[in-house]
């Protein structure tokens, strides 16, 4: 039997666990197509270079949550794979895979449809009011983003993730967009682990779904998620590792200290 390509692998899961969204309507057809889109364009690169970058967000529905009823998704990520041998202590030789990052940014908006969360009358203007509904009533109560620095400035940490940052118009987030720091590092992300994150934070229950609460049990699904930690986090916690067993630097100082160099 061939070996399929780690690729088309990869994309037949992406395709499987948000269909299985779609079924239990976690997920609308404007994401669907998103998500659609998203895999055509991954697939038709060259298989070492791998793009997942969403056209327009992707939102899951959350059910039965005292304030948050949809999360929005935003993907940029650009990487490049290259498979090299490694030689252990005990001269043994493995396969493994270098991924360099050339573009990556994760956004996430928690929005509320509920009138007592997206309006609080003891503290917001009455003058807000007409820019929520003209956003069809709703309202961004929390939005992060998971990033790797693009420039050489201090003191952004090299990959972290961050509360707030540059919103759009239609989302009336009251964290100012000034408000730049603290960053917090973070291992880089990906479609299906950002799935992961937002499966265990919001659907904890049975009751909430039975179907994905389940998902996080099934062996299919944890060697899933197992594949996209090697790819996307295995190097930074073993550079996390080499830097604490190593009294040069702290993990934040050298994650602020880190120069990007020409090509990475």
């Amino acid at each position: 039997m061939a070996i399929k390509n780690p690729k088309d692998t990869y994309e037949e899961k992406v395709r499987k666990y948000f269909n299985l969204l779609m079924d239990e309507k976690l997920l609308d057809s404007e994401s669907v197509n998103s998500i659609k889109t998203t895999m055509r364009v991954f697939h038709k690169i060259n298989g070492d270079h791998w793009v997942i970058k969403t056209p327009t967000p992707i939102i899951i529905k959350i059910p039965k949550h005292e304030v948050i009823t949809e999360i929005e998704i935003f993907l940029n990520i650009d990487v490049t794979l290259k498979n090299v041998t490694v030689e252990n202590e005990k001269h043994e030789k493995k396969l493994k895979t270098i991924t360099k990052f050339n573009e990556y940014l994760i956004v996430i908006n928690c929005w509320t449809c509920k009138e007592d969360f997206y309006f609080r009358k003891d503290y917001d203007s009455e003058q807000i009011k007409p820019k929520i509904k003209a956003c069809g009533k709703k309202r961004v109560m929390l939005r992060f983003h998971f990033e790797k620095r693009s420039q050489n400035k201090d003191p952004e940490l090299y990959y972290h993730f961050h509360v707030g940052g540059k919103q759009g118009n239609r989302e009336n987030f009251w964290l100012p967009s000034q408000i730049k720091e603290p960053r917090f590092p973070h291992p880089p992300m990906d479609l299906l682990l950002v799935l992961e994150f937002i499966i265990r934070n919001y659907i904890r229950t049975d009751r909430i779904n039975e179907k994905i609460f389940k998902l996080t049990n099934d062996p299919m699904w944890r060697e899933t998620i197992k594949q996209s930690e090697r790819i996307f986090q295995q190097q930074y916690f073993e550079k996390s590792l080499e830097v604490l067993n190593n009294d040069a630097n702290t993990l934040v100082g050298y994650a602020c200290d880190y120069k990007i160099q020409k090509g990475n």
